[in-house]
């Protein structure tokens, strides 16, 4: 897909995003941190809170391609995509 770019490949299959899933990582990953996590855990340095927030936001995307592989079992690349 235009815009798109490899990420790595798993048994076979190539896993590709697109540029404007990087958006939602980040605005993800910038919402948990400044928000949900920063409100609910008080005793966390800032750092901590980053950490967390951006481990989090790799574990839902690992969810998803996850989700992506078993849906489509003989599939031979997976493209994350913005529209």
């Amino acid at each position: 897909m235009q815009g798109s770019f490899r990420l790595f490949r798993i048994a076979g299959v190539d896993i590709e995003i697109h540029w404007s899933w990087l958006l939602v990582f980040i605005l993800l990953t910038w919402t948990l941190a400044s928000g949900l996590f920063g409100e609910e855990l008080n005793g966390w340095t800032q750092t901590e809170r980053w950490v967390a927030a951006s481990a989090t936001s790799i574990v839902f995307f690992g969810s998803m391609t996850q989700t992506e592989r078993w849906v489509a079992a003989s599939a031979t690349s997976i493209v994350f995509f913005g529209s």
